[in-house]
């Protein structure tokens, strides 16, 4: 399933619904009127396709456990026999009140599986929120759990960021098509219009891939929350913007890409097109995994990307690797997501001043 670049409509690329630019073959509208309306951004990264860059990127298939919010309360809802609306737990099942108003796409870290964020996601219960919390798609090599993109060489040595490295990339090229794949369809089957109720959450490694999936939608989505893993891959390149062009880039090149002619274009680059995303980034001053400073150095690096409405924040606590370990960290989570969730309630506002009520402590798998 796919979407309009502009609007976030889902539709299918193969029938009329969707029109492909007839230049990149890439970009996907409704009509000409989106396609116009969007021009002025997708013509800074429109160009013909190579022979290299017509090739499809191959799509994984996603292990997903869904954690469905159960709404109460309405006025209209059935009681299950034992009383009725809220205090029975009732549904209406129909005037809308009662279904989820914003959808959380949890990722996790490198070693670990999607059980454990899906606990989280239920012991956060986020108001009229659903949540999905997806496996990643490769095994890791003989400690187990899963990762995202290769972490490591057939060694055992950790796979390094530098120049000329394109393994990462390419997997998360995948990855990045999957997701975008699988938030359409649940888009779509809730009768969405946009993306603005979708947020990506990730831990470790599933923290770049929750910013690399916002930052590159086919449409602005509610914002992206990164924890404990920095916020790109180090061979990545993300310049810097001028003082009369911040905000406005809208590709992440890699630092090779000049050298890297026979990688096709979404691989080449992270294809960033969203610079107004909320983004929210943590990180612990203990963690050994990935020292402060350089986690510190890769959010300046995206920073200097996003443009002002994005209004990117940094929290840091006294911690290792790991996540909601404090009561300030989950008090932080909940005023970002408090403040982006579509029909804000007073409910959530209070869960941000009482983070004990829902604190949950996400700790190292075997491997990160």
């Amino acid at each position: 399933m796919v979407a309009c670049w502009r609007c976030g409509a889902a539709g299918d690329s193969t029938t009329a619904e969707l029109r492909r630019c007839s230049r990149c073959k890439q970009a996907l509208y409704c009509d000409s009127t989106c396609q116009r309306a969007h021009w002025p951004e997708h013509k800074r990264t429109c160009t013909k396709p190579t022979q290299s860059t017509a090739t499809p990127v191959p799509v994984p298939e996603l292990t997903v456990q869904k954690v469905v919010w159960e709404g109460v309360g309405c006025a209209k809802a059935k009681g299950n026999g034992k009383g009725k609306g809220k205090a029975a737990g009732g549904k209406c099942g129909g005037c809308g009140g009662c279904r989820a108003r914003n959808l959380v796409v949890w990722l996790h870290g490198c070693g670990d599986t999607e059980q454990r964020l899906a606990k989280t996601a239920a012991t956060m219960a986020l108001p009229q929120t659903d949540s999905l919390s997806v496996r990643a798609p490769l095994t890791v090599p003989l400690v187990g759990g899963h990762e995202w993109y290769p972490s490591f060489e057939a060694d055992g040595r950790m796979i390094e960021g530098v120049p000329g490295e394109t393994r990462r990339l390419r997997q998360l090229a995948r990855v990045r098509a999957a997701l975008h794949r699988l938030v359409a369809t649940e888009v779509q089957g809730r009768g969405w219009t946009h993306w603005q109720r979708v947020f990506f959450v990730g831990v470790g490694q599933g923290a770049v891939v929750a910013l690399d999936a916002a930052l590159s939608a086919p449409c602005l989505t509610g914002g992206a929350v990164a924890i404990s893993g920095g916020c790109m891959l180090p061979e990545a390149h993300c310049p810097p913007a001028s003082s009369d062009q911040a905000g406005t880039a809208s590709t992440v090149e890699l630092a090779h890409a000049a050298t890297s002619t026979a990688v096709p274009s979404l691989e080449r680059g992270l294809l960033w097109r969203q610079p107004d995303t909320p983004v929210l980034v943590t990180h612990g001053i203990r963690d050994q995994l990935m020292p402060i400073t350089d986690a510190r150095a890769s959010f300046e690096r995206l920073q200097a990307w996003l443009s002002p409405a994005a209004c990117a924040t940094w929290h840091q606590y006294d911690r290792g690797f790991g996540a909601f370990a404090s009561p300030a960290e989950s008090r932080d989570f909940h005023t970002f997501i408090s403040s982006k969730l579509d029909l804000r309630q007073a409910t959530l506002e209070e869960m941000s001043k009482d983070p004990d009520s829902t604190l949950i402590e996400i700790t190292p798998p075997t491997r990160h």
